[in-house]
């Protein structure tokens, strides 16, 4: 057997002849064009700002004019935070386009990593803000939920570290993290646990009812007509009938009583 015949006969080389004569993924480009922008607007300091008005106040917005660096809803100390986290302080100047972005990921069209740029973050804090941004707008999650998604189920406290050092707040929806008594904890943002509360009614979440399920010290819901349980804020659950509604105080009560576990939540 020739070499042309060997290579054609092995699984290994076909697949590595055929990975590089594939098309280029065009997802993988944009993401390798946008790093490259947003790095070259840091060592340039080619970032500006511009305010954007939203229903619960207005929001400061630093972007290179296309990726948005930080978010800050405290203009009077702006020049100070600027200067800590980017080392210069911005331009004045907006973009639709930008503004249009940070919309759609305040309304629910569009995940914030999708139009933040977290390249210069520690690995962990990234991972946690990446988990943090598919939690689905109108819903919470607990620190605990996150750090087990980033596979360091321990990690709950650096988890909390991680948010309150969030450069994207409201574009990254840290403000949908709270405690696994459903209290709401601190907010990065102005305004602290009180914004924090205004951000997560805007969107639908019912603090009141937050705080009856942490009185009674309830940590999942489950629907007695299909034997799932939920976070309580998951969608899923969000329209049960009370008569359906049965309240569990940990993961075992759960699967004791013969509930599994919802796949949208996936509160365990």
């Amino acid at each position: 057997m020739n070499q042309t015949e060997e290579a054609r006969a092995d699984p290994f080389l076909q697949s590595i002849r055929a990975a590089l004569s594939a098309e280029p993924d065009p997802r993988f480009a944009a993401s390798l064009g946008d790093d490259l922008r947003a790095r070259r607007a840091l060592a340039t300091a080619q970032l500006f700002w511009f305010d954007m008005a939203t229903s619960f106040g207005q929001i400061r917005i630093v972007h290179d004019g296309r990726l948005v660096h930080l978010v800050s809803n405290d203009p009077a100390n702006f020049e100070a935070f600027a200067s800590e986290r980017l080392g210069f302080l911005p331009q004045f100047g907006g973009r639709p386009s930008v503004a249009a972005a940070v919309a759609a990921v305040l309304a629910g069209r569009k995940r914030g990593t999708e139009v933040a740029y977290l390249g210069t973050l520690a690995s962990f804090q990234r991972q946690v803000l990446q988990v943090t941004a598919r939690i689905p707008r109108g819903e919470v999650r607990p620190y605990g939920w996150v750090a087990r998604k980033i596979g360091l189920p321990g990690a709950v406290r650096a988890t909390g570290t991680a948010l309150g050092h969030n450069p994207v707040p409201f574009v990254v929806p840290c403000h949908r993290v709270v405690r696994s008594d459903w209290q709401l904890g601190e907010y990065s943002a102005r305004g602290g646990t009180a914004t924090k509360e205004r951000l997560l009614r805007s969107e639908g979440v019912d603090t009141e009812c937050l705080d009856r399920l942490r009185a009674g010290h309830v940590r999942f819901q489950g629907s007695r007509t299909t034997h799932i349980f939920c976070l309580p804020t998951c969608y899923s659950g969000k329209h049960l009938q009370p008569a359906n509604l049965v309240n569990f105080h940990d993961e075992r009560e759960a699967r004791g009583a013969g509930y599994r576990p919802c796949l949208l939540c996936q509160p365990a």
